[in-house]
């Protein structure tokens, strides 16, 4: 199945993944979900997936004033320039469906929630991924790793969702993020 999708360095593990030595995801699959499942409608869905995005953006910010390395520098300002595109989106797609225009900063002021995409906090991600951040490629780690955390929580909200309408926006958010960890990966490639 990976082959016939253009996948070239596939190899079939012995054991399958009780045989898996490596990194594997933890957590219960509810993980994270209550952020989502308490919702009613698109609207409030919007809100709470913008909170993500600004929580990974703040994120993104905290470790640009942290490190020294400049290469590393130039990643986090990339990846919140990133965070910062995807808020948008969610503020214009918010605005198409109330049908006014709302500044970012109304926006903000309806929006609780504090939490990065994977729905963790900033300080539970720099615990969590414990990496050398003044590395670049490990910049770049650190955020695929956030990013495929928040793809599969969308994943899963979308099974979850109570509406056509809220499950199709969670499927758009997914192939977002498959085209965000694309991108990272050509990245990656550049270090």
């Amino acid at each position: 199945m990976l082959s016939g999708r253009g996948f070239e360095k596939i190899f079939n593990l012995s054991g399958g993944i009780k045989g898996w030595n490596g990194e594997v995801a933890f957590g219960p699959r509810e993980a994270g979900l209550e952020i989502f499942t308490r919702l009613g409608n698109l609207e409030e869905v919007l809100r709470i997936a913008y909170s993500l995005e600004a929580g990974l953006r703040d994120f993104y910010l905290r470790m640009l004033e942290t490190v020294k390395n400049g290469e590393t520098k130039k990643v986090f300002q990339f990846l919140s320039a990133v965070e910062l595109k995807h808020q948008d989106k969610l503020l214009n797609r918010y605005c198409s469906l109330i049908g006014k225009r709302v500044s970012h900063q109304e926006f903000e002021v309806r929006v609780t929630m504090k939490l990065g995409e994977g729905a963790l906090t900033t300080d539970e991600y720099i615990n969590l991924f414990g990496v050398n951040a003044e590395e670049p490629g490990e910049a770049v780690t650190l955020a695929m790793a956030i990013e495929a955390q928040a793809q599969d929580l969308y994943h899963r909200a979308a099974q979850a969702a109570t509406s056509d309408e809220i499950r199709y926006f969670f499927i758009d958010i997914v192939q977002e993020e498959k085209s965000h960890l694309k991108m990272l990966g050509e990245l990656m490639d550049t270090f």
